[in-house]
């Protein structure tokens, strides 16, 4: 487990370089930090866990199959805890940052836009994962139902956004 978290920290870490290619302010530089320093809570992957128990065990997939899905649901489980683990510190950080006083407004928006970001992020990479599951599965996108849900997703992900 100690070996997968410093595989998460040290790909965060080349994310995070990649993502700060133009040079960021002092505040963003301070405050991002301090989001480094926060520990981390910890992630439960129940889900990832089912996920692979649903794969292995299914009697219709063939063993190609299985073995695409099983390095699809690998990456996007990867990815997806980068993302938990990055967001669980930005939670800690604002919630230290509005028990503060004085409340720093500009902070915590900083905070809720990275926040929105991230949640963006692992939308984006499920649904982009649910068109892949389509191909190796050999289906059809249904394109009817990822734009029924990405409005939903959208709406959720940035009612805070402008508070």
């Amino acid at each position: 487990m100690k070996s997968s978290v410093r595989v998460l920290v040290v790909g965060l870490f080349s994310v995070l370089m990649v993502n700060c290619a133009s040079k960021p302010s002092a505040e963003e530089v301070k405050l991002e930090k301090e989001v480094q320093a926060q520990p981390a809570a910890e992630m439960h992957g129940g889900v990832a866990q089912k996920g692979v128990e649903s794969i292995l065990n299914s009697k219709t997939l063939t063993a190609d199959q299985k073995k695409q899905l099983m390095n699809l649901h690998g990456n996007l489980a990867k990815e997806t805890f980068q993302i938990q683990e990055e967001t669980s510190k930005l939670k800690g950080v604002l919630f230290e940052t509005i028990t503060t006083k004085p409340y720093d407004r500009k902070k915590v928006a900083g905070l809720k836009k990275k926040l929105t970001s991230l949640n963006d992020k692992k939308m984006k990479n499920m649904f982009e994962a649910l068109d892949k599951v389509q191909a190796i599965l050999g289906e059809k996108s249904d394109t009817d139902i990822q734009d029924f849900y990405r409005p939903f997703f959208w709406e959720q992900a940035h009612q805070y956004q402008a508070q």
